[in-house]
């Protein structure tokens, strides 16, 4: 090889270095840091759980009973008077490629009563509401369930 042609590849190298450092630092800068941005996420699980249960026995045995001798009574209530709410607010990204916010709400008002009541009475004479067995149960729910959700969209500048 020949002086000229040494020179001429030592150029060449050069010019195909700064190239390549100059693709690998600009290149980053001229997408901007936002690209494929994302939106932001949201998940509120909400609940409002009411249970009751009651069981009631009774065995009266006697040779007389009069007024309200053995009742059983159960009176179960489930009441709800204020809200399960949810407000949810996900932003959109912003830049190339950006996708926008989610929401996700699973909300939920559960109520239950659960009544068992059982009486036996043996007796020459039952008088009056002898050996009775009463139950009252209530559900009530007078509050809301509600959930207010905002998701942006993704926008490109």
């Amino acid at each position: 090889m020949n002086n000229n042609s040494i020179v001429l590849s030592k150029k060449i190298n050069t010019i195909l270095s700064i190239f390549i450092a100059s693709a690998l630092i600009l290149g980053p800068l001229a997408m901007g840091s936002d690209v494929f941005a994302q939106g932001g996420s949201n998940t509120a699980n909400q609940a409002i759980n009411q249970a009751n249960n009651a069981a009631n026995a009774a065995l009266c045995a006697a040779g007389t009973l009069t007024g309200a001798a053995c009742n059983t009574a159960t009176s179960q209530t489930n009441a709800n008077t204020g809200s399960n709410t949810a407000g949810q607010t996900a932003g959109g990204g912003i830049g190339t490629g950006a996708a926008g916010g989610t929401n996700t709400a699973n909300q939920g008002i559960s109520q239950s009563n659960s009544a068992t009541n059982a009486a036996q009475c043996a007796a020459g004479t039952l008088t009056g509401p002898a050996c009775n067995t009463a139950t009252s149960q209530t559900n009530a729910n007078t509050g809301s369930n509600t959930a207010g959700q905002t998701a942006g969209g993704g926008t490109t500048p």
